[in-house]
């Protein structure tokens, strides 16, 4: 299996997703954060979201190319919360949002629409903890999270319920990850598995293959000089059925978005 992450990503022939990020624009680059989901209007092309920094909401959908299109104000009020996109975590088939706020998580169900219904909490203790939504990750095709505890690096896994909760109790899927931001990557290598990347202090990029019972095999490295590089990864944005991930950085005037699998070249999907 080849990624291509270093070729796309840090080699030359890269090209750009679009322009114009500011006022009604795709996305602002310097948002406090962001988050790729599947669509939450049904589209075959999935959402990016982001906080900017008076704590609104937006949701950028993207199209066949990529590219960005015009950021919808979804609401204020988020300055506060960490938002996570599950896809659909209560079982109803429409996109959902997960937010973690003062160590509580809340579940915004996703109406289908682009709206969110008022938030229900699912958990807490959460404070200590980096959420890694992920999908099935133990074959029983029902969507599941990973947490690290960024305090001991110790890697769990949280089972879905199929209903907007976890089953009871967690496992421990692996230790060693502080310091490390993980990031889910679909089926990156097509064995019908949940993979993750993790991107290490020092820039380098590391591709963990799912072993289909919530564990992962070991590291392949795929990726360096990502120091300073923002990313997101998480869903499919082009519609394809591989999945992406958007990556920028401090000084970059671009947000680039780039094949998880395939070895395909980055391509630039918004101007900030």
């Amino acid at each position: 299996m080849v990624l291509g992450l270093a070729v796309s990503l840090i080699g030359g022939g890269s090209v750009a997703l679009g322009a114009g990020f500011l006022g009604e624009a795709a996305v602002n680059c310097q948002a406090s954060q962001f988050a790729l989901s599947p669509s939450f209007v049904g589209s075959v092309y999935g959402d990016m979201l982001s906080v900017d920094s008076k704590g609104v909401l937006w949701r950028s959908p993207s199209s066949k190319t990529g590219k960005l299109g015009t950021a919808v104000r979804i609401g204020p009020g988020w300055a506060s919360l960490r938002i996570y996109a599950p896809g659909d975590w209560s079982g109803d088939g429409k996109a959902d949002l997960i937010a973690v706020t003062a160590g509580r998580m809340l579940l915004y169900p996703g109406s289908g629409k682009g709206t969110f219904a008022k938030p229900i909490q699912i958990g807490h203790g959460w404070s200590s903890y980096e959420v890694i939504p992920m999908g099935d990750l133990t074959g029983d095709g029902i969507a599941d999270m990973l947490a690290v505890n960024t305090q001991t690096g110790v890697l769990l896994l949280y089972s879905g319920n199929g209903k907007g909760g976890f089953k009871s109790g967690n496992k421990q899927v692996g230790h060693g990850w502080k310091g490390m931001r993980l990031f889910a990557a679909g089926d990156a290598n097509k064995d019908g598995k949940a993979d993750i990347l993790g991107k290490k202090a020092d820039g380098r990029l590391l591709f963990y293959a799912g072993k289909g019972t919530g564990g992962f095999k070991p590291a392949q490295s795929v990726g360096y000089l990502f120091d300073g590089q923002e990313m997101v990864a998480g869903t499919d944005l082009n519609g394809d059925g591989s999945p992406d991930m958007v990556t920028w950085g401090p000084n970059n005037e671009s947000m680039w978005m780039s094949k998880i699998s395939g070895g395909g070249w980055g391509k630039v999907i918004g101007t900030c």
